[in-house]
């Protein structure tokens, strides 16, 4: 299964906790969001959208595409 995971114009208001990382990237317990979804979905592909300063670093990070 492939999933997409993206921010929306939302994501402001999670300032200045999400100011440097992309939301599926914030950890509530042993793992991130962006995990967790992958984990219980069973996804073999990840794709990513998030905003445009983070690209670079996300799909460095995650080894995904973005």
């Amino acid at each position: 299964m492939n999933i997409c995971v993206f921010e929306d114009d939302k994501v402001h208001q999670l300032a200045p906790i999400l100011l440097t990382r992309p939301v599926f990237d914030l950890r509530t317990g042993r793992r991130t969001q962006g995990q967790e979804l992958s984990r219980v979905l069973g996804a073999s592909t990840t794709y990513a959208h998030c905003r445009k300063y983070l690209q670079d670093w996300t799909a460095a990070e995650y080894n995904i595409v973005v």
